[in-house]
């Protein structure tokens, strides 16, 4: 459990101890059946509480203003938020290759993109291994209410997808977090959500530009399951795969161009795309 769950629990705990007590007193109901009531009830009440702070403090944060740096306390925001919500909706994630993950220096980590809450699932588990990470991502999302203003006041970087210079000054500052050691970057590169048939849509190779200029490795993760998040939360749980199916290395960019980096992670992500857990 994170520090949000643990003081959500503590209110919730009390507030069934309260509420067990004085019904105890005014009815013949048992102290412990009340507090069975109460508990969960008063948990998810707290947490609309909480998400209720966030809406006003991010009423008060100023949006217009570009963020030069990546902030680990609205990061950390992000994530206890993040990692209660998902136990709320009855979400879980598991890794597989989790071996093959960088631990001592930061990397970029590109993944295909099925649901809304792929990033979420990403910030909860990469913040439990203590590598937090700031997200390329379309200038639209800091517009959202409740996590807009705090992603974009955490550092993630909106990228101009019409504008190739200043798509590019968006990779650049990616590469600038990486080299003054600030946190991991990551993207999606297929560029926007499947929302097709299509198992997975077309890479744009430039999102790998990055790793090459900041000389770290690309990580190469499938996510599987969250389309299907909508579908059966709250009622029904969903278990997201998390595969790190390829880590490329730098010393593989060698002689090697953008593109030809995007295939290889395209070509790892679709052969796990068929392997069933």
């Amino acid at each position: 459990m994170n520090s949000l769950e643990i003081i959500l629990w503590l209110l919730a705990l009390g507030a069934g101890s309260v509420s067990g007590y004085y019904t105890c007193l005014a009815t013949n109901w048992t102290f412990f059946w009340v507090g069975i009531l109460v508990v969960p009830v008063a948990f998810l009440l707290f947490f609309g509480l909480w998400v209720l702070f966030l809406f006003i403090w991010g009423a008060c944060l100023k949006t217009k203003e570009e963020r030069p740096n990546f902030s680990r306390f609205y990061y950390h925001v992000i994530y206890v938020t993040d990692a209660t919500f998902l136990r709320v909706v009855n979400v879980s994630f598991r890794w597989h290759g989790l071996q093959k993950m960088p631990k001592d220096h930061h990397f970029v980590l590109v993944c295909n993109h099925l649901s809304n809450f792929d990033q979420m699932i990403l910030i909860a588990a990469l913040r439990r291994r203590n590598q937090p990470m700031a997200w390329i991502s379309k200038p639209e999302n800091m517009s959202f209410p409740i996590a807009g203003p705090f992603i974009h006041h955490a550092g993630f970087i909106p990228i101009n997808r019409t504008n190739p210079i200043e798509g590019m000054k968006s990779l650049q500052k990616g590469v600038r977090y990486i080299q003054e050691n600030q946190c991991c970057v990551g993207i999606c590169p297929e560029g926007t959500r499947n929302k097709t048939d299509a198992v997975l849509l077309d890479f744009h190779p430039g999102s790998f530009s990055m790793a090459i200029w900041a000389k770290v490795p690309t990580v190469v993760i499938c996510l599987k399951h969250t389309k299907e998040i909508k579908k059966r939360s709250p009622w029904r749980h969903t278990c997201v795969s998390i595969d790190v199916v390829d880590v490329i290395q730098p010393e593989e960019y060698v002689d090697k161009r953008p593109s030809d980096i995007s295939a290889r992670a395209r070509a790892a992500i679709l052969e796990d795309l068929e392997t069933v857990y």
